[in-house]
């Protein structure tokens, strides 16, 4: 009996030395909540914005039908709802494409245009 014996009692020596070797798991460390206004370092910082872009074409003639050629944005008012807009962006264009084209009184087609163009909206 004791022959058979030892191999359990050194199998129990063993799991009670594995056990009392083993030390807890320790939880981990919890986060503090962040401060309002403060932002951890690795999030990016999102900004939405909506705006419409309205481009405006115009073709500009004098009495004779002439287009004139050296307007600038300060000859321009754009009024949405009989509002003043602000002029963004202004390019005078003088394509020979079908698209640039517009009608004259005369009926011809012109190729010079001024496009405007204004943003509206506001930040989300």
């Amino acid at each position: 009996m004791i022959k058979g014996s030892l191999p359990v009692a050194v199998l129990i020596a063993a799991l009670l030395v594995n056990a009392v070797g083993q030390q807890p798991q320790s939880p981990p460390p919890q986060q503090s909540p962040a401060a309002p206004g403060s932002r951890p370092q690795e999030e990016d910082e999102v900004v939405r914005i909506t705006t419409n872009l309205v481009q405006v074409d115009a073709v500009v003639t004098d009495r004779d039908g002439k287009q004139v050629t050296d307007l600038g944005a300060d000859d321009f008012e754009i009024l949405e709802n009989g509002r003043p807009q602000q002029i963004t962006n202004f390019s005078y264009i003088n394509a020979a494409s079908p698209a640039a084209s517009a009608p004259t009184r005369s009926g011809s087609k012109c190729s010079p245009r001024a496009a405007a163009s204004y943003s509206k909206g506001r930040a989300a």
